[in-house]
Formats: C-alpha cells, sequence, structure tokens
C-alpha cells in the first residue's frame, strides 16, 4: 500500500548508529531523537524532534553518523521550532557528519508561535548538503519562504528556507 507501514520512534536510543554499515529504510515512519548510522531513506515519513506528547514539546536533536540520503517519496518534519540558541533544546536539528541528500523531500515545520520575526534555527547540518526540499509539491529554492504548521496555537508563522555548503536554516519572517 501506499504511505509508512511502520512506525520506528527513538526516543534517545540507537538505530544502527553504531555501525559504519549503511542502512536502507523504506516505506516506514522514523522519528524521534537519538543516533542513527548512515541512512538511505526511500519513501520515508522523518519527524525529527520529541513531538507533542504531554508537557515535552518537540526539540531533540536526530544525529547521523554518515552520510543520509533522502527522495522525493519522502517527507521531513521538524518538531516545534520554539526559541534560538541550542539545538535539541530550544529547536530540533538534523545533524548528520557525513553528506546529505535533500533528494526534494517534502519539508514541513511545525511551531507552537513562540519563534520572534528574525529567529534563527539550522535544522539540517552536515559535511555537505546537496539538493533542495519542496513544499506542496514545488521545490524550495533557497530563499523561498514557507508557511510552518501551527501545533496547538493560532498563528500564522512563515520561515524563509536557507540552504548554505552545510546548513540549512529556517529564518523566521513572522506572520503574513
Amino acid at each position: 500500500g501506499s504511505g509508512p507501514r511502520a512506525r520506528v520512534i527513538l526516543n534517545g536510543g540507537d538505530l544502527n548508529g553504531g555501525s559504519g554499515s549503511p542502512m536502507a529504510v523504506a516505506g516506514i515512519a522514523l522519528g524521534g531523537y537519538g543516533q542513527l548510522g548512515p541512512l538511505a531513506a526511500s519513501s520515508t515519513s522523518l519527524t525529527v524532534g520529541r513531538g507533542y506528547e504531554g508537557a515535552v514539546h518537540g526539540t531533540g536533536t536526530l544525529t547521523s553518523s554518515g552520510d543520509l540520503s533522502l527522495d522525493s517519496l519522502s517527507d521531513v518534519t521538524f518538531d516545534d521550532l520554539a526559541s534560538p540558541g541550542s539545538a535539541g533544546d530550544g529547536y530540533p536539528q538534523l545533524a548528520v557528519t557525513g553528506a546529505v541528500t535533500l533528494g526534494s523531500a517534502s519539508l514541513r515545520l511545525d511551531t507552537t508561535c513562540k519563534p520572534s520575526v528574525g529567529d534563527s534555527f539550522p535544522i539540517v547540518t552536515g559535511r555537505s548538503i546537496s539538493g533542495t526540499f519542496t513544499s506542496g509539491g514545488k521545490a524550495i529554492a533557497n530563499g523561498d519562504v514557507i508557511k510552518a504548521t501551527a501545533v496547538g496555537a493560532r498563528c500564522a508563522d512563515y520561515f524563509k528556507i536557507v540552504y548554505s555548503a552545510n546548513t540549512v536554516t529556517a529564518i523566521d519572517v513572522g506572520s503574513r
């Protein structure tokens, strides 16, 4: 069938993080915070952060010790862009020690409407980054603005997406 068939949640855990061997996943929902090894994801829903259960919100770092590649059938959600500062505390981050291939994966930013205009969130870091994300089926070019999803609140926060050689940053540009 279509969509993820299995759900894997890391709550500070390790999925192939100690192995240098690449792991391929297809058709699953993978999320949380913790450690991954090299990963090739196809038709995968990747959620970075803790989610929205109880009093704990979406911050957390998902670290990949090796290369990470996504495809155009995958999507990535960053739970709760709240406050700038330390990755994992004020906002979620996908931190990759190797190369990151975005592969036109769909990007979703969730917020609880706490960021201020100008707040900057380096959501993806890696040794190198190639490709772009998409939103609504359209490529997100460097400097494009996308709307965040308000979770548990009513706001209309928009973020400018900035790509560099080793970082993808979301910068709050306010409401529209």
